[in-house]
């Protein structure tokens, strides 16, 4: 549901920060739940929609950054693997 007072993005992220604190103090066995009070006291920054959009193509371009980096190292350790098996395998 679009609001002109949140960029959509800024909230995934926001959401994916608190998501751990929100785990954590679930209650019960096999389906642990959050009350609503837990939800109700938990905090999102209310950043000026221009921050949020800033924030938001920075995590972005962060995240992006970081699967490349993961690919890279993927394909080092492949390469070492392969060396490692060639020389001693």
């Amino acid at each position: 549901m679009p609001n002109d007072n949140f960029n959509q993005e800024f909230l995934r992220y926001a959401f994916q920060d608190i998501s751990e604190e929100l785990t954590s103090k679930a209650i019960g066995g096999g389906q642990p739940n959050i009350s609503q009070t837990i939800i109700k006291n938990s905090y999102i920054v209310d950043a000026p929609i221009e921050e949020q959009e800033r924030f938001a193509s920075f995590a972005k371009q962060v995240d992006k950054s970081k699967f490349a980096v993961q690919k890279s190292l993927e394909k080092t350790q492949l390469l070492f693997d392969s060396l490692m098996q060639e020389y001693f395998g």
